[in-house]
């Protein structure tokens, strides 16, 4: 069943400290959708926020062309990782993938606490 309230209760700690995150992640997780309808759901979502975000900072006039072309630099290992994900997510159960994935999460988030203590 679908839980609406779940997007918006992370809607303000996302909004708060202005991470781009889609606060829609629980709604979509909580209304089933299968494994290759999340991810593209969630891929769409991404794009769409990171577009807004773009357009904003153009607009502001805090994107200029010297940090424009570093920020364009930036995606190419993400396009990296989402193809290299794409292939590994195809050949792996998604248990498995879900618990590495989670594994990896954790300990990122280990790395980072201990990181700025």
């Amino acid at each position: 069943m679908a839980r609406p309230d779940r997007g918006r209760r992370n809607r303000h700690p996302v909004g708060r400290d202005r991470r781009l995150h889609d606060p829609g992640d629980p709604v979509h997780q909580a209304i089933g959708l299968e494994k290759d309808a999340l991810v593209q759901t969630q891929g769409v979502s991404y794009t769409v926020s990171t577009v807004a975000l773009a357009v904003l900072l153009l607009g502001n006039g805090v994107l200029h062309a010297s940090n424009a072309t570093l920020s364009a630099a930036a995606v190419l290992p993400a396009i990296l990782g989402m193809v290299l994900g794409q292939h590994i997510r195809a050949r792996v159960r998604p248990e498995v993938f879900r618990l590495c994935f989670y594994l990896g999460m954790l300990a990122l988030g280990a790395h980072l606490a201990l990181l700025h203590q």
